[in-house]
């Protein structure tokens, strides 16, 4: 019952009304709210008598020590009594409240109120500190509340606002998280190819540890005269060939544009599949038509096959894999247009670069 009270013969009716009025002063106020109350410091029998005037307001009334999480209920004749219960299971928790309304009034010597719901029921809590022989205890005012409307009469309409505003907020957390999504996703893309850049192998280092892997450095040779004779968008309709031939082969999740006109492939394949989607490879490359060129491009593959044990392991294949590409592509240079010129695959040895001539 809510800013009301209910007149007992064993109350004089100017008290139940004076309570009447003090329980409606509280209802506006916010859970939580503190009243600058006088400390209450009374008698066990004064304390008695002070819980019967509140029963005959609140659903339940009780005295409460939080530390020990013991209650004290009046019996059928109106004296002090202990709770075989914890004070939670009263209300039919299983475990302590977080946030113990009593606790908190023992601690300021204040008082505290909240609406807490247990299960499909609502109950307010009013919590007051107050000393019984000396001794500190928490009061505890209660309402059961069988619609939270008829407790607040605005609750209906202030759940429609904030229903509102969670609408609004949850679509605009949802633009925030599309927006980062797209920007996560440029930040490790290239924006010509569309392949992955050197911050995408970053991102993806980890998932080739401890895979057998063939890793595959790829440099167009003499890119330079393509945009010098052709123009820049032929040296971009090249690039853009090249990056689209390896990740149609490869996926797209396994292609690196490394840098300039240098790409980078890490396929956890074994030798067998590699040589063959390599032949897919050579041929595609060979039949790219570019606006203006008398040829196809050519490029220049260096491959390491091996177990990539750690992070430093696949650095190292990485790095073998790049002075081999170099290595074909000087050959290349020399004897342009023969044909197993083109690719140079070893397996991973961790000593090759003491090995070097």
């Amino acid at each position: 019952m809510v800013g009301s009270a209910r007149y007992s013969e064993t109350h004089n009716m100017e008290d139940v009304i004076a309570l009447a009025e003090s329980r409606m002063r509280s209802d506006i106020m916010l859970p939580g709210e503190e009243a600058h109350d006088e400390v209450w410091s009374l008698s066990r029998q004064e304390m008695e008598q002070r819980m019967r005037l509140y029963a005959s307001v609140f659903d339940h009334v009780r005295l409460v020590n939080p530390e020990n999480q013991t209650a004290w209920l009046l019996d059928k004749d109106g004296k002090l009594f202990t709770s075989p219960d914890k004070c939670f299971q009263m209300l039919g928790r299983t475990a302590a409240c977080s946030n113990c309304t009593s606790r908190m009034a023992i601690m300021d010597r204040k008082t505290h109120r909240r609406v807490t719901v247990v299960g499909n029921k609502n109950f307010y809590i009013e919590s007051r500190y107050v000393e019984m022989d000396g001794k500190p205890y928490a009061i505890e005012l209660i309402d059961s509340i069988g619609n939270m409307r008829d407790f607040v009469p605005e609750y209906g309409e202030r759940m429609k606002e904030l229903k509102g505003e969670w609408d609004f907020l949850e679509k605009q957390n949802r633009l925030l998280r599309q927006k980062n999504r797209e920007l996560y996703q440029l930040s490790r893309t290239d924006t010509l190819t569309h392949m992955e850049n050197r911050r995408g192998l970053r991102y993806a280092f980890m998932k080739y540890i401890r895979h057998h892997l063939m890793v595959m450095m790829v440099d167009i040779d003499d890119f330079k005269q393509y945009n010098d004779r052709n123009g820049h968008e032929a040296g971009d309709h090249v690039l853009v060939q090249f990056a689209h031939i390896l990740m149609d082969v490869f996926g797209d999740k396994n292609c690196f544009r490394y840098g300039g006109d240098e790409f980078l492939v890490i396929a956890n394949l074994s030798e067998e599949e590699f040589d063959g989607l390599m032949k897919q490879v050579l041929d595609r490359v060979s039949r790219i038509s570019i606006p203006g060129a008398v040829a196809a491009p050519r490029g220049s593959f260096g491959c390491v096959y091996g177990y990539a044990d750690s992070q430093e392991t696949l650095r190292n294949m990485i790095r073998q894999a790049d002075y081999y590409m170099y290595q074909v592509k000087n050959v290349n240079k020399v004897k342009y247009g023969a044909r197993g010129a083109d690719v140079k695959k070893e397996y991973y040895d961790e000593h090759w670069m003491e090995k070097l001539d």
